[in-house]
């Protein structure tokens, strides 16, 4: 039953920091915690991890304790949020709250497709240290000795304020 909980809750909380107190009450850290990691051995959740990105490689400064998640697939995601693919599909006016958290999950999986299949392929954010920062860049993606910050929006307009922090915030520590 954790597993199911724990599943759950990583559909909940798409595109956001995971918190494992954000599973429910029935479960402590630990069992979640457990669940979330039997559910990453089986590909079924894969984790974005949070990186400082101040230079090459992106894993030299990743904080396992800020993570997202992402679901296998995004028709999964949908359906377990309930969404009926048919009449989103029939429509062409339709507003959902977490299209951007889908979109997300789309452009993450895709960058998985991409990478080598025969290299482990790990997904890097990052996300402004300061107390009550809310910039945060969706994926971090290092090209030999390039940095590259993607941010993800999903609809027509849209600043990209964090993909301006972040270019600060390297300024400041290079």
């Amino acid at each position: 039953m954790q597993i199911s909980a724990a599943f759950k809750s990583v559909t909940e909380q798409i595109g956001k920091k995971f918190v494992y107190s954000g599973t429910g009450q029935e479960y402590d850290y630990r069992q979640m915690k457990e669940a979330v990691r039997l559910l990453t051995m089986a590909g079924l959740v894969i984790p974005v991890v949070h990186s400082a990105a101040n230079g090459i490689p992106l894993g030299a400064e990743i904080n396992r304790k800020k993570q997202k998640m992402l679901v296998l697939d995004t028709g999964i995601l949908q359906r377990l949020l309930g969404l009926q693919l048919a009449d989103i599909l029939a429509s062409n006016d339709f507003e959902f709250v977490n299209k951007g958290n889908i979109a997300e999950l789309y452009v993450g999986l895709e960058l998985l497709k991409a990478a080598s299949p025969y290299e482990m392929t790990q997904l890097y954010y990052w996300q402004r240290e300061e107390k009550n920062a809310h910039a945060e860049v969706d994926y971090i993606l290092q090209k030999g000795y390039d940095i590259i910050p993607l941010e993800v929006k999903s609809g027509k307009q849209g600043k990209m304020q964090s993909l301006q922090d972040y270019r600060i915030n390297r300024i400041l520590f290079l």
